[in-house]
């Protein structure tokens, strides 16, 4: 599918600091002019590392079960993508290309489905893996759009440093100024605050300088500071909510470091995470990790489990037509 939309375009830090979201309207034409019946109780969010697109049929089969109505999806392999939106009957925004690695980040939206994409932007100043961002708004009764956008990020921070996670992280904080509601989902590169890693018993050594940065001591800690970031930002984890909140301790399962190359680091962590704005948090209903028992092709598929996010229709409704919490 294609999709003739303009885009706002950042080309470097500062101007994504300082207006990454001023952005363009989608075309009306482009929109769905009334959401479908279907799932109607529940707009339903997957997001995943499909490990290089390997076994991107198998990956689509087993996300096409699932019934999303958006894909956050990293490592996006280009080549695939007539087969991916054939598969999967869904409309791909995928970030631009930057050198350096072939592993994009898209965002896949159901036609049709219960989100319309009125902006998307480029944000070619990334530092590794460009993020793709676009902007959705809720359809309501008759297919009238919600009064606030949600931003939506499918992200796959640096894995070899520290020092561009950070940026990579502050940038989300510019997602979270007043009047901004944003959903984040992908793979961190890092980990979650409170993560308990014996770096000594690491073997994979390049693996530990990768993923600790060098306190003021020149200390080597764990690199947890996105989330410490993202959690200052007052943003929260939807998995954290849905384990404390709702009685759901295995939205806490870890999502990668399995398998015999994975022992040599720091084995099983929650590396692919979620990030959202506070206010959306009341409208979370399940967050889920993809389970190898239920589901034993998730542990060939891909060297990362799925995430799935469920959030209640009528609560989002709510959410994305009052006045901003904050002002």
């Amino acid at each position: 599918m294609t999709h003739a939309l303009p885009i706002s375009v950042s080309t470097g830090p500062a101007a994504a600091l300082a207006s990454s979201h001023a952005g363009t309207p989608r075309p009306d034409r482009d929109q769905p002019t009334a959401p479908d019946p279907a799932g109607a109780d529940e707009v339903r969010f997957l997001s995943w590392n499909v490990r290089k697109g390997t076994y991107v049929k198998q990956a689509c089969e087993w996300i096409d079960e699932r019934m999303p109505d958006v894909v956050m999806w990293q490592e996006f392999q280009r080549a695939d993508r007539a087969r991916i939106e054939d598969w999967l009957g869904m409309e791909t925004y995928l970030a631009p290309p930057l050198p350096g690695s072939s592993n994009d980040n898209a965002i896949l939206v159901r036609p049709g489905g219960p989100l319309a994409v009125t902006a998307e932007y480029e944000h070619r100043w990334a530092p590794w893996h460009a993020p793709a961002n676009i902007e959705v708004r809720l359809h309501g009764d008759g297919g009238a759009l919600s009064r606030h956008g949600l931003f939506l990020v499918s992200k796959h921070d640096c894995y070899w440093s520290a020092l561009p996670r950070q940026i990579e992280a502050d940038w989300l904080t510019t997602l979270a100024k007043p009047g901004r509601l944003a959903l984040i989902m992908g793979d961190w590169s890092g980990f979650p605050a409170g993560t308990d890693i014996d770096w000594k018993a690491v073997e994979d050594r390049a693996f530990y300088v990768n993923h600790t940065y060098l306190d003021g001591n020149g200390i080597r800690r764990t690199d947890d500071r996105a989330d410490r970031t993202t959690t200052d930002a007052e943003f929260v984890d939807p998995a954290r909510w849905a384990a404390d909140r709702l009685g759901q301790p295995r939205a806490l399962d870890p999502t990668t470091g399995y398998g015999p190359d994975k022992i040599r680091q720091a084995g099983p962590t929650r590396t692919d995470r979620a990030a959202m704005s506070a206010e959306l948090a009341a409208a979370i209903t399940r967050f889920a990790v993809g389970d190898p028992v239920e589901h034993p092709e998730l542990d060939w598929i891909s060297d990362h489990r799925p995430l799935e996010l469920f959030l209640d229709r009528r609560a989002l409704h709510m959410i994305v037509n009052r006045a901003p919490a904050r002002s």
